[in-house]
């Protein structure tokens, strides 16, 4: 045999024992859980939003209506702005507001219709106060500090800012491995970008623009990959976790700071939270002077949206009512609390 020849075979050997060590490892990683495609969520939440530069996305202005989440349900009606501001009531959406509401989904009323959201319903309550709900579905912290100034640049002059807040808002604020996956798989192209936030070595808060979850060659197609690359985006996340707290606490202040300087009262409005988180952030809030709600409402299967799992129009009710009786308390509105069943 030629030299030549014994080449090509080596080479031809090599070739296949790289072929059957990559099938043999495909087919360990599909039966040990390890899938080359991304399991998509059943719902696809970017049907809603549009990219943005610096929010990462913002809502889509327009109506519109989707099927409910259970063969019985009714559809749901979703009516944006052209600010990407939530409809709150039937009237002229341009005219003046005094109360501004930031948050994510349980702000914004994902997969409830307009009127079933708790800033329309505290609309309602509060006849004297107009209500602009700048909540975004998928939205932290740092985003509804951003959807905030933004507001405020564009000639809003609230009085009072309601933030609704919920736990999981850390790990959007520093954009964790998880949340990072997470708004992929929410996502139709699976390039949803997220701004988020970090401490440099001084505990300074630094901002970073939008960063989306990494998408390898032939990640879909193989385990191995797929693999390769989670394991990269967790490494390179890891120490985002242990900051979470750090930098929403700072992000809370600065919104804060952003209010006061605009002439408004903020509310944190603490919406769903674990013990511990609801009680740390209560107890800051009162050592930095904020007001702080404590409006939490366990998600049993009462108040959330059958086949679903986001809060329904009971839950939002509860929300509308706390929040009112609280700004009232405060004196932070103009008129006292009108009630209405759910």
């Amino acid at each position: 045999m030629s030299n030549r020849r014994k080449i090509l075979h080596r080479i031809s050997a090599c070739l296949c024992g790289c072929l059957l060590s990559l099938v043999c490892v495909e087919t360990w990683l599909h039966f040990s859980g390890h899938s080359s495609i991304e399991d998509k969520a059943r719902h696809d939440h970017t049907a809603l939003h549009t990219p943005d530069p610096v929010l990462g996305w913002k809502s889509k202005p327009g109506v519109l209506t989707t099927p409910g989440f259970s063969s019985d349900a009714n559809e749901i009606r979703y009516t944006f702005h052209s600010d990407s501001a939530r409809a709150t009531s039937v009237s002229n959406p341009h005219s003046h507001h005094q109360l501004v509401t930031i948050g994510g989904s349980f702000t914004q009323g994902w997969a409830v219709s307009d009127e079933d959201s708790f800033p329309w319903q505290l609309q309602q309550q509060l006849t004297e106060t107009n209500i602009l709900n700048l909540g975004t579905g998928g939205y932290g912290t740092y985003q509804a500090l951003l959807s905030l100034q933004a507001a405020l640049d564009r000639g809003e002059t609230p009085h009072t800012v309601v933030y609704g807040f919920i736990g999981p808002h850390q790990e959007r604020n520093v954009a964790t491995a998880w949340w990072l996956q997470t708004l992929a798989r929410n996502s139709r192209d699976g390039k949803v970008a997220l701004p988020y936030c970090q401490l440099n070595n001084q505990g300074k808060l630094i901002t970073f623009p939008p960063q989306s979850y990494p998408s390898w060659p032939l990640s879909n197609q193989l385990a191995s990959i797929r693999l390769l690359q989670d394991s990269y985006v967790h490494f390179t996340t890891r120490k985002r976790q242990s900051q979470k707290v750090s930098v929403t606490e700072q992000l809370l202040v600065e919104i804060n700071q952003v209010a006061r300087q605009a002439g408004a009262k903020l509310v944190v409005a603490i919406m769903w939270a674990s013990p511990a988180t609801l009680q740390h952030y209560l107890n800051f809030c009162k050592q930095q002077e904020i007001t702080a709600l404590d409006c939490h409402l366990d998600l049993t299967e009462e108040y959330i949206v059958a086949g679903e799992g986001h809060p329904n129009r009971a839950a939002h009710h509860i929300w509308a009512v706390s929040i009112a009786r609280g700004l009232i308390q405060r004196e932070l509105v103009l008129q006292g609390l009108e009630v209405s069943t759910p």
